[in-house]
């Protein structure tokens, strides 16, 4: 059997979230590592395409998606990295066309996952280095999550996102 990356261009895009949870190791300990290695040869595949089609794209929104459904990736990192993936698939492939990667839809799903206001973050990162550590854990996973966010920013079409990123964006510099 082939690496399980390349394994994952061989089967139908309908049928891949049921192949990936199928084959996923048994064992808990190297379910990580196999859902990271799938990750990370197909964002390798994707930043080596200069002809990037959406199949490649949808492939990994989908191994990303079911990696974090399945406990194997944590939430915040999917979020990230899907942000992440729209900022790169706007800016170099514009032509591709995912749902999950508009610009407005990753912003919003980046700043819905912060789990606080930009006014509560404001107030707590006034004096962040009196907070218990879970609180500053929360205020840096702030800073990181809006790091997409940001290189979206003129990218936004919809006002209420925009509006919200103009109000986290603002908040962002004062983050630890």
């Amino acid at each position: 059997m082939s690496e399980p990356w390349i394994e994952v261009h061989r089967v139908d895009l309908a049928e891949l979230p049921r192949w990936l949870s199928r084959s996923q190791p048994a064992a808990h300990a190297d379910r990580a590592n196999w859902w990271l290695q799938i990750i990370q040869g197909l964002t390798e595949a994707l930043h080596a395409s200069d002809a990037l089609s959406g199949d490649l794209v949808d492939r990994l929104v989908s191994v990303i998606e079911r990696a974090a459904a399945e406990s194997a990736l944590p939430e915040q990192e999917a979020v990230t990295r899907l942000g992440y993936l729209a900022v790169h698939v706007a800016r170099r492939h514009p032509h591709v066309a995912v749902p999950a990667l508009r610009p407005d839809v990753a912003a919003a799903r980046s700043m819905a996952h912060i789990g606080l206001s930009p006014d509560e973050a404001r107030d707590l990162a006034a004096h962040w280095r009196e907070e218990p550590v879970d609180v500053i854990r929360a205020l840096r996973a702030a800073k990181n999550l809006l790091g997409p966010v940001e290189l979206l920013a003129e990218q936004l079409t919809d006002p209420e996102v925009a509006r919200q990123a103009r109000d986290w964006l603002a908040v962002r510099p004062s983050l630890p």
